[in-house]
């Protein structure tokens, strides 16, 4: 639970970023 936690943290954090720079 808590790894999924974590990468989902890292995700949400990391999403807007990556899709910014993709699009």
């Amino acid at each position: 639970d808590l790894d999924v936690a974590i990468v989902k943290a890292t995700n949400h954090v990391e999403c807007p970023p990556k899709e910014r720079h993709v699009r």
